[in-house]
């Protein structure tokens, strides 16, 4: 009983899974329904629910942790923070692509119940303590996003996409359960807390030890792959081309952020204890993933491959965290990051040429950025503060990250971390600038328009174009609560 009643949020999201699954298949029928905003109801009827879910969580805030289901799950304040952040972001996300679904999914209302279905192993992803677990939890989003990239059945380009991610989701599939069952054969359990005991105390030989470290970097490489961090990125570009804007936006935040709230519950319990030279081995990655990161970043011609080198040079700032070992900075750079990254895949799905009222044309090369300024004044705003907040430029939101980067770096005497992240910090800035350049200064002879922003979608941009201008004055506020999160949870058992 103790353990439903911690784990209520999560059933009551299976249950609207169930409603949806009911209601959809018999009330999609286009001959008899096609007067009714079937659409609409579907996204009202999920943020309500949404809504519900976030009550749910909220009302145990400021307990101490939960232990759910024999080990398998925690809940404490961390995941019910990160858990609420999700669903508030994915309210934000049917928000803005309900009318891009209109035109591209208008046919596939699945696209609802396989949505719900991906929030479910998230919020699950962030709750879960147990490696085996974590694998099966891991698959069912890979299983969401393969039916996601294909679901647009229009273009090729898609069903492509979906294919390369399954294939090369199944080799770090295989990779991480391969580290598991080396950890397994030798301490007899998965459980990440039973783990932490045992590596406490090391009593191991060194047969045992060299076995248990090589579990532990398959582990580590097969998380790599699936967060794209080079050289496992080869993959992230061509299925980011592929897959549609709605899609993208997804992909790029949500699993993301599930997935690195797990690694570092991993590396925080285990990784960190084990007797490894873990710096030096996240130090090749860095540096790897900010040659790779710029490199593409200034040889992408598409805007969504660009976007996936993004990523790959944001990561790189994400390892430094494990290096230096910062539990609070890290959690704050994640929530920022992910709300900077957010606004610039809001900027991404808005952008659309104008033919007619009936078509309207994604913009798919960097060149056609152009127009944004003579367009419409105020996106361009919040699209060029968007970028300066991915650079770091102070007072905007990114800059806050950085700054706890550098600092400690310097106090804890890793100058040359400091030398190379402050190194490839100016380099990045070349091309987001060149990027600002082509948005502000240049010109063409042929002219286009920009399909207009909606009301609600105008009042989201400028949220968050409010809250990257006013970010850095609130950064006390944002330690003080991620320090609340911190001391209010539990990390021992």
């Amino acid at each position: 009983m103790k353990n439903f009643i911690f784990f209520l949020p999560e059933f009551f999201l299976i249950l609207i899974l169930l409603s949806l699954c009911i209601f959809i298949p018999q009330y999609t029928n286009r001959n008899i329904y096609k007067y009714i905003d079937i659409l609409n109801f579907i996204e009202i009827f999920i943020i309500l629910n949404f809504l519900i879910y976030i009550f749910l969580n909220l009302n145990s805030i400021g307990f101490n942790e939960h232990i759910i289901f024999n080990n398998i799950f925690i809940n404490n304040n961390y995941t019910i923070f990160f858990k609420v952040f999700i669903i508030f972001i994915s309210i934000l996300i049917l928000i803005i692509i309900k009318d891009h679904l209109k035109i591209v999914f208008k046919d596939h209302y699945d696209f609802f119940i396989i949505f719900i279905f991906l929030i479910i192993s998230i919020v699950c992803l962030i709750m879960c303590f147990d490696l085996i677990y974590v694998a099966l939890i891991v698959q069912l989003q890979n299983l969401a996003f393969y039916i996601l990239f294909a679901l647009n059945s229009k273009t090729n380009k898609s069903i492509e996409g979906a294919l390369k991610y399954f294939f090369l989701s199944s080799v770090g599939f295989g990779i991480y359960l391969f580290g598991v069952s080396l950890l397994y054969n030798i301490t007899g359990t998965t459980k990440i807390n039973e783990l932490y005991y045992l590596v406490i105390l090391g009593n191991y030989n060194y047969i045992y030890e060299k076995i248990f470290s090589l579990g532990l970097i398959l582990i580590c490489l097969s998380i790599f792959f699936k967060l794209s961090i080079a050289p496992f990125h080869f993959w992230a570009p061509d299925v980011y081309l592929s897959m549609d804007r709605a899609v993208l936006i997804i992909f790029a935040i949500i699993p993301k952020v599930s997935l690195l709230f797990f690694f570092y519950k991993f590396y925080f319990y285990i990784l960190k204890n084990f007797f490894f030279c873990w710096d030096n081995f996240f130090l090749f990655f860095i540096i790897f993933t900010f040659i790779i990161g710029i490199l593409g970043s200034i040889n992408a011609v598409n805007i969504q491959s660009m976007f996936a080198y993004f990523w790959v040079f944001t990561v790189g700032f994400i390892l430094i965290f494990f290096v230096l070992d910062l539990n609070l900075a890290f959690y704050l750079f994640l929530f920022l990051y992910s709300i900077n990254i957010f606004n610039f895949c809001i900027c991404l799905i808005l952008l659309k040429e104008t033919k007619n009222k009936s078509i309207k044309k994604e913009l798919n090369l960097i060149n056609q950025l152009i127009y944004i300024k003579k367009s419409n004044i105020l996106f361009y705003i919040c699209f060029v503060v968007s970028i300066f907040s991915l650079m770091g430029i102070p007072p905007f939101s990114g800059f806050i990250g950085k700054f706890f980067i550098f600092i400690t770096a310097i106090g804890e005497n890793f100058f040359f971390l400091v030398f190379i992240t402050l190194f490839f910090t100016i380099i990045s800035c070349f091309y987001y600038l060149r990027l600002i350049k082509i948005v502000s200064f240049n010109n063409n002879k042929n002219w286009f328009f920009l399909d207009k922003i909606s009301k609600k979608n105008s009042y989201i941009l400028s949220f968050f174009l409010i809250f990257n201008l006013f970010s850095f004055f609130l950064m006390p506020f944002f330690i003080e609560f991620f320090k609340f999160l911190y001391l209010s949870s539990i990390f021992f058992f």
